[in-house]
């Protein structure tokens, strides 16, 4: 099977002028079920072979879809069976893109530092680079999952950033691309004058798409103030002795936008299952106990222990309530996931995501990183938009009616690795 699902890929990707793209329609093809390919080429209408294979079933769908590959690939994405491996090219966290990004600068000798929270310019990353002279860029990063809800946001602030640095860049993943649409955020960026970068995370890639030009509008008092408020050291410096970057760029295959696509027809097979590599490797050995409570009540819902610690999520479910009310360190209102500030509570540490209807509180025996908390954030606004209605109920009645719980727990384990 795998030698006849290679030769499938080899033979239509040789006959393809676009060689590179984003989105791996081997992927999207290959996490579907036979039974899944073959209704999906009744409701297409695609003839069939005699080969009812995985291989042949999929090589009568490219056969239909030659040379239109993209079409394919939208064709796919209509449909949630195969929408749902698209996160395969994106990141959960922000910080993990950040941090993918940050270590191919470091690996080209460019310093990255953080940039200050509350920065009115809101760049997620600051680059510095001298040689003769200071070369600044300013970064700005959103994933597929944020971009929807952001881009139109941030590209308002692209536009600013040029008073303080040389260069402009937007990063973002290979599914944020299909979010936005290539053809749009390529005039986006070049009317911006920025260089666009789009992270594949599926195939551990890099490409630069955009060049941008050097800022006509920077400001060297603006550009100064803003350095002073920098960190004092850089969160990535500059290679010195050995790669740092897991990640491939290839400058020959960069920087020609005309040159790339949206989906693409993989040489050979490639369609790895493990989406959360770059997560804090020790978040299971660490993790003692996950609750999910309703915000108002403190009612439980859902929880999941680790089979090695006992716990009474009663009485953490009290707890939770009254250290809301009594110490009121929320990070934020408590709208669409914010988290809680971690707390260190009989030797364990205690972090939160409050949103509008349920609170979820992970307990560990060691801190937590970044990015475990912004992947507890997106698990809550997950669990609060796929289970909306289910929620309300509960909170009503108390009866947890048709709530599969498992499924509470089965993305817990995805999400937060845990």
């Amino acid at each position: 099977m795998p030698e006849k699902l290679s030769s499938v890929y080899k033979k239509f990707s040789d006959t393809t002028t676009i060689k590179n793209g984003f989105i791996n329609l081997g992927c999207l093809l290959q996490g579907n079920s036979e039974e899944g390919l073959l209704n999906f080429c009744q409701s297409r209408e695609i003839q069939q072979s005699d080969d009812q294979s995985l291989g042949g079933i999929i090589e009568s769908i490219l056969k239909h879809y030659q040379p239109k590959f993209n079409l394919l690939g939208y064709d796919l994405i209509k449909d949630k069976k195969f929408s749902d491996n698209v996160k395969r090219f994106d990141f959960i966290s922000k910080t993990e893109l950040m941090n993918v990004f940050a270590d191919y600068c470091a690996d080209i000798n460019i310093n990255v530092f953080q940039t200050p929270e509350d920065n009115e310019y809101c760049v997620d990353l600051y680059l510095t680079k001298k040689d003769t002279s200071l070369k600044t860029e300013t970064v700005f990063v959103l994933t597929g999952y944020e971009i929807e809800k952001k881009y139109k946001e941030i590209f308002l602030d692209i536009g600013r950033a040029g008073e303080i640095s040389d260069w402009i860049i937007f990063v973002t993943t290979a599914a944020g691309v299909l979010k936005i649409g290539y053809d749009r955020l390529v005039a986006d960026m070049q009317r911006v004058n920025a260089w666009l970068y789009v992270v594949d995370p599926h195939q551990k890639r890099i490409f630069g798409i955009t060049k941008g030009g050097k800022s006509k509008t920077k400001n060297e008092n603006l550009q100064n103030e803003y350095i002073r408020s920098l960190p004092p050291q850089p969160i990535r410096a500059l290679s010195q002795v050995v790669k740092i970057s897991k990640y491939a760029f290839s400058e020959r295959d960069s920087y020609k936008p005309k040159k790339m696509s949206q989906f693409y027809v993989p040489s050979d097979i490639h369609c790895e299952t493990n989406l959360n590599s770059s997560i804090q490797e020790k978040s299971p050995e660490i993790f003692r106990s996950l609750l999910i409570i309703t915000k108002e009540s403190g009612l439980s819902l859902f929880s999941f222990n680790n089979p090695t610690f006992e716990l009474d999520e009663i009485i953490v479910s009290g707890f939770i309530s009254a250290m809301d009310s009594f110490v009121g360190e929320l990070s934020g209102s408590g709208d669409g996931g914010s988290s809680l500030k971690e707390i260190d509570y009989k030797n364990f540490k205690i972090n939160g995501a409050i949103g509008e209807k349920v609170k979820i509180v992970v307990i560990t025996s060691e801190s937590v990183d970044e990015i475990f908390r912004e992947r507890l954030d997106f698990y809550l606004n997950k669990i609060e938009t796929d289970f909306q209605q289910e929620i309300d109920a509960f909170i009503k009645t108390g009866n947890l009616g048709s709530i599969d719980t498992k499924i509470f727990k089965e993305l817990a384990q995805e999400i937060l690795l845990i």
